[in-house]
């Protein structure tokens, strides 16, 4: 059986999503008043999601990623617009976008591996 051939890209966006940390204290928390508590929800169960992904591939399993990737993703874009809307400062609003930014880039490259 032939493995896929894992990027440059991949491993790049894998080792950055891996240290960029996940906003979701909040959530963590319980701190349920918080006006980011939905938007940590989501992006912590996610995140699990995506490293199950990731490791998944890089241990290579032969499941194609890329239907999950995509719901993903679009699970970004609905907590991004989201994001925008919630009263909370530019500061920590650019915690969350640089935190989604890096997961849909990881998310993007797995979509990109060939299929095994």
């Amino acid at each position: 059986m032939e493995h896929r051939a894992l990027s440059k890209e991949f491993i790049r966006a894998w080792h950055e999503w891996q240290h960029t940390p996940e906003p979701v204290s909040n959530f963590r928390l319980r701190r349920t008043n918080a006006p980011t508590y939905h938007i940590e929800y989501v992006l912590d169960h996610l995140a699990s999601s995506v490293y199950a992904l990731g490791s998944g591939i890089i241990g290579r399993a032969t499941w194609d990623p890329s239907e999950l990737a995509s719901e993903h993703i679009l699970e970004l874009e609905r907590v991004s617009s989201e994001l925008e809307n919630c009263a909370i400062s530019e500061a920590k609003k650019n915690r969350f976008r640089q935190y989604i930014s890096t997961t849909r880039w990881l998310l993007e490259e797995l979509i990109k591996l060939p299929s095994s």
